[in-house]
This record gives C-alpha cells, sequence and structure tokens, in this order.
C-alpha cells in the first residue's frame, strides 16, 4: 500500500493543477529540488512538471557502503519485544523481529503513514507536507518507505532531528544499505525493524500486507492520506479500527469512505 502516482483529469491540466498546490514551497534550496521530485513521480510517464514529455529512462541508485553495524534478532521471550504486537496481532505476532538501530526509539509516541496506490495527486502532495510538518514539529514516523516517492519523504523526515522507524517488506541487511542511512543510524535518530528472516529477501503483496500490519500495531496511532473505496487500503483500515486503534485522515470528500467507517477527520497537528 504504498504511495503511488495515480492521478485523475487530462495529462494537459494536470501539470497546472499539481503546480498549484505549491504556493508553499519551501525557500530551502534541498526542499524545493525534493518537492520537484514529489511533483514528477505524481505525473503519468512521460509527462513533466513543465507540461512538456520527459526523459523516462530509469536512474541508477547511489552507490551503497558496507559498514560495521549488526542486525540485532528479538525473540517473544526477550523483555524488549514489543508487548502491542501480541495484543493487537495475536497469534499472527511474528516468533521473532529484527532490527538495526536504536530500539529505545520504540518508546516514544510514533505515526504510521499510510496511503492507497491510487493516491490522488492532490491528497499525494498533503501527505508531503504532513510529513514535513511531523518532521519541525519532532514527531516520530514508522512507516515501510518502499515506493521511489516514500523514499523522498523518508529523505526530508532525515532532515529533521526526530527518530524515524523504517520497516522494509523483507529481511534487514546491512551489506546493501545505503550510504545515506548510516550517519542518521549511528546518531540514534533511524531505527530499521522487520518481522522478516533471512528467508524474506524481496518484498511480495502478502508479505507488504503483513509488513503494514505490524507497523499498524506499532505505532500509537494511524493516518490514512487515501483509501480507495472497496480497496485493499479501505479494508486494512478497517481491520485496524476494529483493534480500536485512533486512525486519522484527510479531511476531504474523497475520503469520505472512509470517515464513516471510523475514521477522525485531520484538523492540525494537535490531533496527533
Amino acid at each position: 500500500m504504498a504511495e503511488g502516482g495515480a492521478t485523475t483529469g487530462s495529462n494537459e491540466d494536470l501539470p497546472n493543477r499539481l503546480l498549484s498546490c505549491f504556493g508553499r514551497i519551501s525557500s530551502n534550496v534541498d526542499e524545493f529540488a525534493l518537492e520537484m521530485k514529489v511533483l514528477d513521480k505524481c505525473l503519468p510517464s512521460g509527462i513533466t512538471g513543465s507540461g512538456k514529455k520527459g526523459d523516462t529512462r530509469q536512474t541508477r541508485s547511489k552507490p551503497t557502503t558496507k559498514f560495521k553495524m549488526t542486525v540485532a534478532r528479538i525473540d517473544q521471550t526477550d523483555a524488549r519485544y514489543p508487548s502491542v504486537l501480541r495484543k493487537y496481532l495475536g497469534d499472527q505476532a511474528p516468533e521473532s523481529i529484527f532490527a538495526l538501530g536504536a530500539l529505545s526509539i520504540l518508546r516514544q509516541k510514533t505515526t504510521a503513514l499510510f496511503c492507497s496506490v491510487k493516491c490522488p495527486g492532490d491528497l499525494i502532495l498533503q501527505t508531503y507536507d504532513l510529513a514535513r510538518q511531523l518532521r519541525d514539529a519532532g514527531i516520530v514516523v514508522i512507516r515501510g518507505f518502499h515506493s521511489p516517492m516514500e523514499k523522498e519523504c523518508l529523505s526530508l523526515l532525515l532532515r529533521g532531528k526526530q527518530p524515524v522507524i523504517w520497516c522494509p517488506a523483507k529481511r534487514l541487511t546491512v551489506n546493501r544499505l545505503p550510504k545515506e542511512y548510516a550517519e542518521p543510524i549511528s546518531e540514534r535518530r533511524l531505527l530499521l525493524l522487520s518481522p522478516f528472516g533471512e528467508r524474506i529477501k524481496r518484498a511480495r503483496q502478502d508479505i507488504a500486507r503483513f509488513r503494514n500490519e505490524f507497523v499498524a500495531a506499532l505505532a500509537d496511532q494511524v493516518f490514512v492520506a487515501y483509501a480507495a473505496p472497496g480497496g485493499k487500503t479501505e479494508s486494512f483500515c478497517k481491520k485496524v479500527l476494529g483493534w480500536g486503534k485512533s486512525l486519522l485522515t484527510f479531511n476531504c470528500h474523497k475520503n469520505a469512505s472512509l470517515i464513516v467507517s471510523g475514521g477522525r477527520p485531520y484538523i492540525s497537528l494537535d490531533a496527533l
């Protein structure tokens, strides 16, 4: 359930409609560059923010580096194992979880972010704005950070001083961990957490579904930017609401179905 770039409306009108959302662009040059990356990911293939055909070739990921870090295994019998996993997941709670980073971050209040793959472009940009607000307010965000746009959000969050929890839908390994994550891990600002052992080397749909439940169980509250009516994200939301978890969403007509199901309209950071 990663954030996606599906949008509505004509290709010709879309760049202007998305650019109109940028009335709050930061004067910070680095954040402006990130915002433009988000904008391009919101557009259909071959369209750029200028409305012209763009180069759709994939770029290579940044070089990775190896450094001395150890993935810790935490069994259910370990006092460090989060009791909320057994509370919300019951028999489905993983026998072991795997961590890279400071486990003390789990003791802080956390907010989980989710979104349907087919998310309207305006809500994608609002989610990006929300991530920046959460960072500036010092709120710990827990998320899968799987899609390219979600990784841009991770880069944005790591520009702050607050901790971040990243839960990939596969095993943890230090061998190919991107170099830019080494520093926040060593500074105890980034915790990688996974319920999957060595056998799960790649993300799959069923693995991602369980990862999302794992994240929601760990979080103090859940924020869903958008849940397509009748979709998998909406079913996931109903399950989380059934746990009695606090679930918020953007207060707009596109989320009417989720609000009717019990989601609380998001008004301001005071609600988090």
